[in-house]
């Protein structure tokens, strides 16, 4: 059954993304918690603490905006987008002062409210490009 805690579990989980302190978001998973990065790998809290503070060393004004979220039993999905400016390195590249726009796919497993589970697809092509990496 789906309930409205699961999906406020998320989009609390998500909007406080934008406080940047992975201490905090550390509070709203499960002590098993398993991320599912967009490049195939699986993580604990710690992994995916390090990919989030590693983007926004290189995006310290990153703002993240929940576009549109949706619940199916245990599962919560949205669509979120970043935009940020390039101040640090990423992907290898020096900062570039130019702005940049992610948008992906983030769906959580939702548990005692908490996050057991979750995945995320990032665009990274596009936002790469606007940064100037060569690709390939």
């Amino acid at each position: 059954m789906v309930t409205k805690h699961a999906r406020d579990v998320v989009r609390a989980w998500l909007v406080e993304w934008n406080r940047r302190d992975p201490a905090v978001l550390g509070r709203w998973v499960s002590d098993d918690y398993l991320h599912h990065a967009s490049d195939g790998s699986d993580l604990d809290f710690a992994g995916f603490a390090a990919g989030f503070e590693a983007v926004l060393r290189g995006f310290p004004d990153m703002v993240y905006t929940v576009e549109h979220l949706f619940a199916e039993d245990d599962l919560v999905g949205a669509y979120v987008v970043g935009v940020g400016t390039h101040r640090g390195a990423f992907l290898g590249r020096s900062a570039t002062g130019r702005p940049a726009r992610f948008a992906g796919i983030y769906h959580a497993r939702v548990r005692g409210g908490v996050i057991v589970e979750d995945w995320d697809v990032f665009d990274l092509l596009h936002p790469a490009l606007s940064l100037g990496v060569q690709i390939g």
